[in-house]
């Protein structure tokens, strides 16, 4: 087996830095948007901050944001369990992006019930 398809294998068996690993191979070298997701997708199941981030560049470039906003959302919470500096600043660059194109960043209900990061809608 290749590089590739020893590295899918590892992630497909729940090595999240080689799903990771993928993700940015498509992202920087094949350019293949729905491929660099998918693989992103499986790495952001685990902790690290990195896959998740990037994941949601990618998410708020979806023309269609149908079920978009939820899976950020989680993805925020989730970033905030590890490093909730960078939640706090995925969540700003999100609100930005979605200023920029006239969409409104919904609250989490995490968010709804704790109150936890000061909200401009």
């Amino acid at each position: 087996a290749n590089k590739m398809e020893a590295l899918q294998l590892r992630a497909k068996s729940g090595d999240c830095d080689a799903a990771y690993m993928i993700g940015r191979h498509h992202s920087f070298f094949t350019l293949q948007v729905d491929e660099a997701i998918k693989w992103f997708r499986l790495a952001a199941k685990c902790p690290n901050v990195g896959p998740k981030e990037e994941l949601i560049s990618y998410l708020l470039n979806i023309k269609d944001q149908n079920g978009v906003d939820a899976e950020i959302d989680n993805l925020i919470a989730e970033i905030k369990k590890v490093d909730p500096v960078a939640a706090i600043k995925s969540q700003e660059e999100v609100r930005r992006r979605r200023e920029i194109t006239g969409r409104t960043l919904r609250p989490s209900s995490q968010e709804a019930n704790h109150n936890s990061v000061d909200r401009h809608d």
